[in-house]
């Protein structure tokens, strides 16, 4: 990721950020310059924000890189902690992530920080409480691998992605607090309305 892809990729997300996102769609030209004049103000201040949250989030994804790299931890939980920050840290996350959720991901990377600290000093626990993500996460990973994936709430399924993250929160680092109650019942009851057989098309 060159500075210069980083900085388009960003420039497009303060775009969507300021213009469209959680906002009516622009169906006419009326539409379109009365929501350019009303909200192109913001667009420096989304830019500014969003420019220093990405770089604070690389910074902080790097310094736990580092740490996992050196930290002598079971390799199911090392195996786990790559894949997380893989999922939280890959090209384009600059630009795809949405405000609502880039603004966790500190937090996120902090848990990562406090798991692999607690990792090395109680090893089978960190394991047990992997057991309990595990299945939970990999039948998202596995849905998203799909080329052809059934029926679901498309919605629901971005939502239980994240509440994965605050779900690690609560086991790994319940001292960073969740702002929802999260649990391993709740999210298997969201995966069963995701894709639940009489949810329309």
């Amino acid at each position: 990721m060159t500075a210069a892809t980083l900085g388009e990729e960003i420039g497009r997300a303060a775009l969507r950020e300021t213009f469209t996102e959680d906002k009516p769609i622009i169906r006419d030209a009326k539409e379109f310059h009365a929501r350019l004049a009303s909200e192109r103000t913001r667009l420096h201040g989304v830019h500014t924000a969003r420019t220093r949250l990405v770089v604070s989030v690389l910074h902080t994804a790097s310094e736990v890189e580092a740490l996992l790299s050196k930290a002598p931890l079971l390799q199911p939980t090392l195996d786990d902690l790559s894949e997380q920050l893989a999922w939280l840290i890959f090209p384009g996350f600059a630009e795809s992530i949405t405000a609502a959720h880039l603004q966790h991901v500190p937090r996120y990377l902090e848990a990562c920080r406090i798991r692999i600290q607690r990792a090395q000093t109680n090893p089978a626990g960190d394991v047990r409480k992997l057991a309990e993500i595990q299945p939970l996460w990999q039948r998202y990973v596995q849905h998203t691998a799909l080329t052809e994936p059934p029926r679901h709430d498309k919605t629901l399924l971005t939502e239980y992605r994240w509440l994965m993250e605050e779900f690690r929160v609560s086991l790994f680092a319940q001292e960073l607090r969740t702002p929802v109650p999260v649990s391993a019942k709740r999210l298997a009851a969201l995966l069963d309305r995701i894709f639940s057989p009489d949810r329309p098309a």
